[in-house]
């Protein structure tokens, strides 16, 4: 597995159909994720591909979060590439609705949040991606300490790669029963 956490911007919050009636931010729908981290770092056979014709993956998408106790939110979704250029990469598709069970689960999501991802390995161009997305919230009090660390590791940038060992530390320093501990076992 590879890790990576994005730092939310308003227009990421758009993925989420709550957000998306919500806010004032154009008509994304999708979060953004950045080429170097994604296609350079993660997938580098996507960007030997991408020359020949525009690539987009099916993606299998677990959502946990925002806070504790909440079941995975089991979404299919797409990673497409934004523009011919590549300079950003969307996980989109259909908005994310509140479940039935949870009605008002991301209403509380702000710009600023952070998304911790854990991508599925692949040597070759893939097909089908897994993912994992744990959601942390500054409103949610069990997500503080978590995303507070989570902070510190981005040091004011969008998105990065997040080493196996600094993920670790993070889980080990966290509640046992965080959804953070689901990335981290996704090694």
């Amino acid at each position: 597995m590879q890790f990576a956490v994005k730092k939310l911007t308003r227009s990421d919050l758009t993925f989420f159909e709550y957000q998306f009636r919500r806010q004032n931010a154009g008509n994304q729908k999708s979060i953004k994720l950045d080429a170097t981290v994604f296609a350079e770092q993660m997938f580098p056979y996507v960007r030997r591909t991408i020359a020949v014709q525009p690539l987009q993956f099916l993606v299998t998408l677990a959502i946990h979060g925002p806070g504790q106790r909440r079941s995975p939110d089991h979404k299919t979704r797409m990673i497409t590439a934004a523009s011919k250029y590549q300079k950003y990469w969307h996980l989109n598709g259909e908005t994310v609705p509140d479940p039935e069970d949870d009605p008002t689960r991301y209403h509380a999501l702000a710009a600023g949040d952070l998304a911790a991802f854990a991508f599925e390995e692949c040597r070759f161009l893939p097909v089908l991606v897994s993912i994992v997305m744990v959601l942390l919230s500054q409103a949610e009090h069990a997500d503080a300490q978590v995303l507070c660390d989570l902070m510190v590791f981005l040091a004011g940038r969008r998105m990065a790669l997040l080493p196996a060992e600094t993920l670790a530390a993070i889980c080990e320093a966290s509640s046992a029963l965080h959804p953070i501990q689901s990335v981290s076992a996704s090694r």
